[in-house]
């Protein structure tokens, strides 16, 4: 356990310290570096992850399976293609899903804080549900473009996210209205909703749900995540300061009048409608253990604000310290989190990541 610990910390140490290296000297290699830090202990490991034995299963069956998502079938079969074991699976989408958010995090000024951000937040989580982790990626590289204005390559990447996760067609959904103007009254009545929701048993309104039904997922309605859950103190409060800081940041913002472009404020609206389905999906995840994967969907929230906090136009009234600062706490609140998810996340537990301790096929080679 206390190896597992230092591996996982030294890799968040170590991935954003040759990030912050390759901004400062402006070198491709420190870059370069700090996504090997990161891609090589997840492409090697073995037999880590909840769901790692799942997917043995989904690669060596592939051909008799059909209720899987078809882009992640189709890469599933194009790998088999070149008669490799299932190892190959965890490697080629390790490389896609970090290449991805390296890609991403180059566009944009600090690039090394949504890096420590993606670490911190998502990391964890891809070793154990690799398909989902892959799928909120493209997810963030769709709101992006859509960000910019880039329309097609949204487009692309969110059918190329449903495609690997069906989960994810909920943020395709709700992104069609980020150009939706949130005025201080529509957010005031927003959350007052939220509050009502969060008194009503809105897990079992769900789950009878004629609509859920009709999907795959009503496979969990029986199964042993649908179960109650129980969220420590820590966990709610790193959960719901972060809205919190965020919607001060916003209302800083508009206080100032900051002369904002075009794209600012379609990652302004967008930042809070996910803020909207986060705070949601806390409450629900808070009811019971089958949503704890929703939470896991909209956690990439929490990415994105810090891409719109840390680039903001806030140079004309020097709150650049402030926003900055806000990803700073929005880290170290996380940090808390990455150390307890890694502490509980054993191997020996039958649900969670199961990352604990980390294993990896090369010591058959040694043994």
């Amino acid at each position: 356990m206390i190896f597992s610990f230092f591996l996982y910390n030294s890799i968040v140490f170590l991935a954003t310290f040759f990030a912050w290296l390759s901004e400062r000297y402006k070198s491709k290699i420190f870059y370069i570096i700090s996504f090997l830090i990161v891609f090589i202990p997840s492409a090697i490991r073995e037999n880590i992850g909840g769901d790692y034995n799942g997917y043995v299963n989904y690669f060596n069956n592939i051909y008799s399976i059909n209720y899987l998502e078809p882009v992640f079938t189709l890469l599933i079969k194009f790998i088999r293609l070149f008669s490799v074991n299932s190892q190959w699976l965890f490697a080629i989408v390790a490389f896609i899903t970090y290449y991805l958010i390296w890609f991403l995090a180059a566009k944009f000024r600090k690039k090394y804080i949504i890096i420590l951000s993606y670490l911190l937040i998502l990391y964890l989580s891809s070793y154990s549900g690799i398909k989902l982790g892959l799928a909120l990626t493209l997810c963030l590289l769709g709101l992006y473009y859509l960000c910019i204005n880039c329309k097609i390559k949204y487009i692309i990447f969110m059918l190329l996210a449903v495609g690997t996760h069906y989960s994810t067609f909920v943020i395709f959904i709700i992104s069609f209205f980020y150009k939706i103007r949130l005025t201080y009254v529509k957010l005031i009545f927003i959350f007052i909703g939220l509050i009502v929701i969060a008194f009503l048993p809105m897990a079992d309104i769900i789950l009878n749900s004629p609509l859920l039904k009709l999907t795959q997922y009503s496979n969990y309605i029986n199964s042993r995540f649908n179960s109650s859950v129980t969220i420590s103190l820590l966990g709610y409060m790193s959960l719901l300061l972060i809205p919190f800081i965020i919607l001060v940041n916003y209302f800083l913002e508009k206080y100032f009048l900051i002369q904002k472009q075009a794209q600012d404020f379609n990652f302004t609206n967008l930042s809070i409608i996910l803020l909207i389905g986060f705070v949601f999906s806390v409450i629900l995840s808070g009811e019971m253990y089958i949503f704890t994967r929703f939470r896991d969907l909209f956690s990439i929230y929490l990415i994105f604000c810090i891409m719109y906090i840390t680039n903001f136009n806030l140079i004309k009234i020097k709150l650049n310290m402030f926003t900055v600062n806000v990803s700073y706490i929005i880290c170290a609140l996380q940090l808390l989190v990455f150390e307890r998810s890694i502490y509980f996340a054993t191997y020996y537990i039958t649900t969670g990541l199961r990352i604990n301790p980390y294993q990896t096929f090369l010591t058959h080679y040694f043994n």
